[in-house]
C-alpha cells in the first residue's frame, strides 16, 4: 500500500484526552485547523475556512480539501499522550464518489498524488516544527502511532 500518512512528534499542541473519549472530542482540533489553513494558504481550496467543532470520529478529527481536480479526505490523530512529546499521525486519501465507493476498487483511495503528499509534508513541518516526520502506509502509521 502507498505510504500516504505521516507520523511525527511535536510539542506545539496539547494532547489532553476527554474523561469519555466515547462520547467527546477528541484531542487534535487545533492541529488539524492549522493543517487546514496552511493549506488554504498553499492553494488548497475547502468548502470551510475552519474546521468545525463537531468534524470528528472515532478519534480523530477530519476534513476535505481539493488540490488540482481531486478532493482529499485529511484526518489527524494523536497517540494516547504518554510521551514527552506528543505522538501524531496526519493521513490523505482520494475522496470517491459513491459508485466507486461502493462498486469500485477501495485501494483507489490511497492512490494520492505525490505533489500533494509533498504539500502536506510540508504544512506539517510548518505548523508543527516537527524535526523528524515518517512517511508510512496508513494502517502501519496507526499501528505504531498506538504501540505501546
Amino acid at each position: 500500500m502507498k505510504a500516504t500518512a505521516f507520523l511525527f512528534e511535536t510539542d506545539r499542541f496539547a494532547i489532553e484526552w476527554p474523561d469519555d473519549p466515547d462520547a467527546s472530542a477528541p484531542p487534535g482540533h487545533a492541529l488539524a485547523d492549522a493543517l487546514l489553513r496552511e493549506l488554504l494558504k498553499r492553494g488548497a481550496t475547502s468548502v470551510v475556512q475552519r474546521v468545525p467543532d463537531d468534524w470528528w470520529e472515532h478519534g480523530n478529527w477530519f476534513f476535505a480539501v481539493d488540490w488540482g481536480d481531486t478532493r482529499y479526505d485529511v484526518r489527524v490523530e494523536c497517540g494516547p499522550g504518554d510521551r514527552p512529546l506528543g505522538a501524531w499521525a496526519v493521513s490523505a486519501s482520494k475522496m470517491l464518489g459513491c459508485l466507486r465507493a461502493l462498486f469500485g476498487r477501495h485501494e483507489a483511495r490511497y492512490e494520492v498524488d505525490d505533489e500533494f503528499l509533498d504539500l502536506l509534508e510540508r504544512c506539517i513541518i510548518e505548523v508543527t516544527a516537527a524535526q523528524r516526520i515518517e512517511r508510512l502506509a496508513a494502517d502501519d502509521a496507526y499501528d505504531r502511532l498506538w504501540a505501546s
